[in-house]
């Protein structure tokens, strides 16, 4: 008999289990470009630096009345982090960039010259329009050209959004404990050590200060032998935390260098020429009936007035809307010229060019209108502070109606260009003259010529706050 086989068990085997890795997100490019920004900076000596701008900063905001701590603080940003942002590069810097420089500098020295709160104020803006503007050229952060919707978007963009976005990385950088170097890093840790103990220190005074008299009039014999108040530095150490949280981002995103590229141009192209010159064809009427009552009251003197209405009042009124429509008038030219699709030949369509020739000379004599108006109440009410900037403001408009109609004839011609350094000049300009010593001595001069007839207003301030 032959043996009978036993059936081989079978055993059950469970699924291996595979767990999926992780994917591993890769970094943007820009934040591949700030940690090589941050790896390529002295971290030790950036922060000590943005301690001391930070400082300056606030010494100079808390005294803005004198002026001359906000033209340190203009020459203390670039000494300190320009520097920073460029040195190493391998691309070529932009000229015009470093052309910047002439209405900066103007701008910055006339802080040390005029007090005047809102020539100051323009003065601020103005100069942190175009120090935002020349490091985004400088730093090569844009790919578009002087004063391009690129540049504007580019610019924006590296001091609106950027700098919050890299502000945990720089922090990152600042309390890390890698550094490559031991002596750079042992730097790095005194500064930042510094930094922080200053607040601390400052807190724990005044905590015991408040727990014990005497040692709170032993605090004060010091504090007025070394002459500091507590609350300027509590304003202090607030102020320079800000400008910190602020800048040194900044710098890492100057630094970095990224940017969009820009797209096409005529892509971006989307007014249908054919609709564009019917609305400006149908605006020009408008602004033709209103220039033919500028020609019969104030330059035929064909018109007659309605009753009790002088000239003077009548030019006063409505010299700011005009002022409004001329502006308004003048950028929508402009958007027209850059966002009109062009023909065959690359050029904007006759016709165009026609309806905006025909709106740009109409534009003219409303400029010559405004002017007109100013002078007349100049000649009857005598010249003011006022009344001169609103002289200062007419001038840019002509000068920008100019350069708008040359766009309309020469196609190539670059407007956002030519206008953008118009107004670098004009702020510049606007921040060196002395106003005061010009009103004065054309007043003076004008009543000593003819004392008959002309007389010096000095008995009414409260209308010269409308001009």
């Amino acid at each position: 008999a032959q043996p009978v086989q036993q059936p081989v068990p079978q055993f059950y085997a469970h699924p291996v289990m595979v767990v999926p890795s992780p994917v591993q997100k890769e970094p943007s490019p820009s934040t591949v470009k700030a940690n090589e920004a941050v790896g390529s900076m002295k971290m030790g000596l950036f922060v000590l630096l943005s301690v001391i701008f930070g400082w300056i900063c606030g010494r100079s905001l808390l005294s803005f009345h004198t002026g001359v701590g906000i033209t340190v603080m203009g020459l203390a940003f670039f000494a300190i982090y320009l520097p920073f942002i460029l040195m190493g590069r391998e691309k070529k810097l932009s000229l015009f960039g470093w052309l910047l420089f002439i209405p900066q500098i103007i701008i910055l020295v006339s802080f040390t010259l005029f007090s005047d709160i809102g020539v100051v104020l323009i003065g601020l803006f103005a100069s942190f329009v175009i120090t935002a503007l020349q490091t985004t050229l400088l730093s090569n952060a844009t790919s578009g050209k002087p004063f391009t919707f690129q540049l504007i978007f580019d610019t924006c963009a590296n001091y609106l959004a950027y700098p919050f976005m890299n502000l945990g990385l720089t922090l990152k950088a600042v309390f890390s404990s890698k550094d490559k170097s031991k002596k750079n890093g042992t730097g790095r840790k005194i500064a930042l050590g510094a930094a922080i103990a200053i607040p601390v220190v400052f807190i724990l005074i005044m905590l015991f200060a408040f727990a014990d008299e005497m040692f709170a009039r032993w605090v004060r014999n010091i504090l007025t032998w070394l002459n500091i108040n507590p609350l300027r530095v509590i304003a202090d150490i607030f102020l320079t935390v800000i400008v910190m949280l602020y800048v040194m981002p900044l710098v890492v995103t100057l630094r970095a260098g990224y940017h969009k590229e820009s797209s096409d141009k005529q892509s971006r192209r989307f007014f249908d020429p054919i609709i564009t010159s019917t609305v400006l064809f149908a605006a020009s009427v408008v602004y033709l009936v209103f220039v033919a009552v500028q020609f019969t009251y104030l330059f035929a003197g064909i018109g007659r007035l309605p009753d009790g209405l002088t000239i003077a009042e009548y030019s006063r009124r409505g010299f700011f809307e005009l002022v409004f429509v001329i502006v308004v008038t003048t950028i929508v030219i402009a958007v027209v010229c850059m966002l009109t699709r062009n023909n065959k030949n690359g050029v904007l369509p006759p016709y165009v060019k026609a309806a905006l020739l025909l709106i740009t000379a109409s534009n003219a004599v409303i400029i010559v209108s405004a002017a007109r108006r100013l002078l007349i109440y100049i000649g009857a009410f005598n010249l003011t502070a006022s009344r001169f900037n609103a002289a200062r403001l007419i001038l840019p408009l002509a000068r920008a109606d100019i350069v708008v109609a040359l766009r309309i004839l020469f196609d190539r011609l670059r407007v956002s260009a030519v206008m953008g350094s118009v107004l670098a000049l004009t702020a510049a300009f606007y921040c060196i003259v002395n106003v005061d010593g010009f009103v004065a001595k054309y007043n003076v001069d004008h009543y000593l010529a003819d004392p008959q007839t002309y007389k010096i207003d000095v008995n009414s301030p409260a209308e010269d706050l409308s001009v």
